[in-house]
């Protein structure tokens, strides 16, 4: 083998190994946006209510007649129901712990 052969088998090796390299570092970045995004259509808040009893709200969005909304799927201390509400997580949370027993 020449030394120009020689150099190119290096050089080649050397160019795969660090396109090897970038591939995992793209990945590894992908995937920390993807589990820290901002753009998730779906969120579980648990926590438990000053009152006392715990709670769980699933919130989510769907496309109803072309229109994106907002849905809650909530359990608390005073039952369980689906709301359809423009509010914010807390505010579901303060209306879900404040919430009066059903009788």
């Amino acid at each position: 083998m020449s030394n120009r052969s020689i150099f190119l088998l290096c050089l080649i090796t050397t160019i795969l190994f660090l396109m090897s390299v970038e591939l995992v570092r793209a990945e590894d970045s992908r995937a920390a946006h993807q589990s820290m995004g901002n753009d998730e259509l779906e969120f579980i808040f648990v926590g438990h209510c000053k009152a006392g009893g715990d709670y769980r709200i699933f919130s989510y969005e769907k496309v109803i007649g072309g229109t994106l909304q907002s849905f809650y799927d909530y359990k608390g201390p005073y039952g369980q129901e689906t709301i359809k509400s423009q509010l914010q997580p807390r505010e579901v949370v303060a209306l879900v712990c404040q919430a009066s027993p059903k009788a």
